[in-house]
């Protein structure tokens, strides 16, 4: 339980660090920059997800190849 308030205050500590410092600590251009990065990353996020979901219930199957066959029967000879 001591761990885990540590834990808490720590991440506390460096929000509110992070959060000082964005708004005193960075000139206008900095904090649009700040945002503009945030935003890009919130958009390649929403692609990704976009791109998981569409997949979502689809099956994919590949053809395996004669070594990985090999390399089955040899992990199935060894017993496993």
């Amino acid at each position: 339980m001591n761990k885990i308030m540590r834990n808490i205050v720590l991440l506390g500590i460096v929000a509110a660090s992070g959060a000082l410092l964005y708004r005193f600590g960075l000139s206008d251009e900095a904090r649009r920059g700040v945002r503009a990065a945030a935003r890009s990353v919130r958009d390649a996020c929403d692609v990704i997800t976009d791109q998981v979901n569409a997949m979502y219930g689809q099956e994919v199957t590949e053809d395996v190849s004669d070594h990985q066959n090999d390399v089955l029967r040899q992990w199935e000879h060894l017993g496993f």
